[in-house]
């Protein structure tokens, strides 16, 4: 069985690259600056909210050491992915545009991680 967990990826001077699937869900974020950007980064965010609930489907038909690898790799995901998130919904016209998809990303990874 083959899933794509997130990764995470850190370059001096840069943002935090949070890949889920082949969308860097960290660069999405952090493309927003209002309103319009918030609106085009949407697409790539929806894209990439349905990744955490493929694998959390998989995560029980696994071993209990895979479990938790899968678990590890969620905890690590949420908590970076949450400084990117709270940063992108703070820019005004930005929340109730992208506020859901990182509230459903959250919650699944939330899960994942137990």
């Amino acid at each position: 069985m083959k899933f794509i967990a997130p990764t995470m990826q850190q370059t001096a001077g840069t943002e935090q690259s949070i890949m889920v699937g082949d969308t860097d869900i960290g660069a999405a974020f952090g493309s927003i600056t209002d309103e319009s950007s918030a609106r085009a980064a949407l697409p790539d965010l929806a894209v990439s909210n349905d990744r955490p609930g493929e694998i959390g489907g998989m995560v029980g038909s696994l071993g209990e050491g895979q479990q938790g690898d899968v678990s590890g790799m969620a905890r690590t995901a949420f908590g970076a992915m949450r400084p990117v998130v709270e940063k992108a919904i703070a820019i005004p016209g930005a929340d109730p545009i992208v506020a859901p998809v990182p509230e459903s990303m959250i919650e699944k990874f939330g899960a994942m991680a137990g």
